[in-house]
Order: structure tokens, then sequence, then C-alpha cells
């Protein structure tokens, strides 16, 4: 599996508090069947704000102990970056407080779970800076809706939900929304969006959506579609 959205490097956010717990969450990873893993720590204004250089010092850290631990994952360096403006992204990257993932001109945006914000004016506004996007966790977003979902596809961001809600974790609401995402083909990836203070579940989410919506889409979500993000 290619899991594009994770929280493993230590002390850069809320994802782990020590290389320790780091391996620990790799470790995790891997017994759940992945081979792949993009490290997405967070950057939200006034509250995750990590210099660029040192994420890069910490990822580096990372890698070089699990190369030292003989762990059989591919770690790849990009970011969660979280948006309270549509116009925002233009002066983060002029001020060097965000990165791409791996290197591509693909971003990984999260927004406000209650506060309705125009998604569509953001990825609007990415693309004319060269940049594509992908929607975090969607199905936490109370404001979005099916229909809001297909705009969002149709103008070319591409959409991640986490194992956990398809697992159940936030309730029968988001687990209902998050499967009629998929249901719909609005869904590219299943991510774990894991931290130190939660369970991975990339497994058992794999196994429902196999049960549910067959072989094809499961390897497309978990697997297939991420390959964009780690060739360059």
């Amino acid at each position: 599996m290619i899991d594009i959205h994770s929280h493993v490097i230590p002390n850069v956010d809320d994802g782990s508090t020590s290389l320790d717990a780091s391996i620990k969450l790799l470790k995790e990873a891997i017994h759940e069947g992945v081979t792949d893993l993009i490290c997405t720590p967070h950057y939200r204004k006034q509250m995750f704000e990590t210099e660029v250089e040192k994420l890069k010092i910490q990822f580096s850290l990372l890698v070089n102990e699990a190369k030292k631990n003989n762990l059989p994952i591919n770690l790849y360096l990009g970011q969660e970056i979280y948006l309270r403006r549509p116009n925002a992204l233009k002066e983060y990257f002029e001020n060097n407080k965000i990165i791409t993932i791996n290197e591509t001109n693909w971003l990984l945006l999260e927004f406000s779970y209650t506060k309705d914000i125009d998604i569509s004016e953001v990825i609007y506004n990415a693309k004319i800076n060269g940049y594509n996007s992908i929607i975090a966790h969607i199905e936490r977003y109370q404001y979005v809706t099916l229909e809001q979902a297909f705009e969002i596809k149709k103008i070319g961001a591409l959409i991640q939900v986490n194992a956990s809600s398809i697992n159940g974790k936030y309730g029968f609401f988001i687990k209902r929304k998050v499967l009629k995402f998929i249901k719909n083909g609005l869904v590219d990836f299943v991510a774990s969006d894991i931290h130190e203070s939660r369970d991975n579940g990339m497994a058992k989410a794999y196994n429902k959506v196999v049960k549910k919506f067959g072989q094809e889409v499961a390897s497309k979500l978990f697997k297939e579609n991420g390959k964009i993000l780690i060739k360059r």
C-alpha cells in the first residue's frame, strides 16, 4: 500500500513526540501492509509552523533511523497545509513556509471541519500558480456535500479520505458519508493520517473496501493512485 497522509516525523507537529515513537509508527505501518509512506507534517499558522529546514533535518533523521532498523518502507516528504483563506497559498510559498509532496506540484490541503470555506476557489488559486490539490480527509468537513465533492473533482482536485472514517472511528454519519463518496467514484486515496495517539487501520479499511466495492476499487484507492506522488 501507498499511504499518502501521515504524521510520523518526530518533534515537528502533534504526530510523534520522539524518534522511538516514530519508528514504532513505521513498524505499525509495515504490519498493515504499507510499503511507501508520505510524511505530511502539519503547517497551520499560529499552531504548527516548523521551519522547512527543520522539517528536512528531522525527516532525514527518520530516514536514517529506518535504514538502521532495516525497515522495508520507502519514505517521502510533504506537508499537510491548513488554509483559512483561499489566497493564502501564494503568501506561504513566497515566505518559504510550505513545501509540496515529494517535490512534485501536488499539495495536500486541510480546512476547518466546521467553518465553510470556498474550497473550489482554493483549488483554482493553486492551479493558476502551478499546483495541483489533494483535499485531505474530505469526509470530515461538515459543509462539504456530495454535490460539492463532484464540483471539487470537476475542477481538477483529487480527494483523500481516512481509513479510520471507513472503520467507523468518527461515528455512523461520517462512515456513511465516506462510503457514499467512494460509491460515487469521488475518492482517489485512502490514507492513515496516522499520529502517535491513533491506530493505523489501513488493513482493516482495505478489507472493508474490497468487500463492499471490489478488489479493483481497493487497489486504486490504496495502491495504484498513490504512484503519481512517489514517482519523479
